[in-house]
């Protein structure tokens, strides 16, 4: 079975349009571009990470925290040599963020991970559930200012109250 030149220009043809076709759709799909940066009670965070979850189904952009308090979204890798490189999804997003200090000196065993320091933000933004950083990315490029409480916006730990409390002899 011989393929005639006519034949397989139509072949190429084709297949080019469905190649364009796809092509166009996923390239609109990821049509945004995200980067900001992070300040707690106005100070710029020292590091840390962002997560913008989106509201509807999608992929989850992540961004690394510099110690300039400067961020850039990614989805997975991305390209980390340029920071202007990976685009998400626009849409509506959830915002999180983990943001700590820098971990106590010989608090770990020899030989296992040092603990995290001690949370520099609110416990809010740990938890899509509890964050009420909401934001709407558009397309093309959007820089976003995530502005944080520290921890001092925590509710206060409940305390016992006197009928609790055992008497002492």
């Amino acid at each position: 079975m011989s393929i005639t030149l006519k034949s397989r220009i139509r072949l190429y043809a084709t297949l080019a349009s469905i190649a364009a076709f796809v092509g166009c759709g996923a390239n609109a799909k990821y049509d945004a571009n995200v980067q900001g940066a992070v300040t707690i009670d106005g100070e710029l965070a020292p590091g840390g990470s962002v997560t913008f979850t989106p509201v509807e189904k999608g992929p989850t952009g992540v961004g690394t925290i510099a110690s300039d308090g400067s961020y850039s979204l990614r989805i997975g890798q991305g390209d980390v040599s340029s920071p202007d490189s990976s685009e998400i999804p626009a849409g509506e997003y959830v915002v999180t963020a983990m943001i700590t200090g820098p971990s106590p000196k010989d608090s770990a065993p020899e030989g296992s991970p040092p603990p995290s320091g001690p949370k520099l933000i609110a416990d809010k933004y740990g938890s899509r559930e509890t964050s009420d950083l909401k934001f709407e990315v558009k397309k093309g490029p959007n820089i976003i200012v995530l502005k944080l409480d520290g921890p001092w916006a925590n509710p206060p730990a409940e305390e016992a109250s006197d009928e609790d409390a055992t008497p002492t002899a």
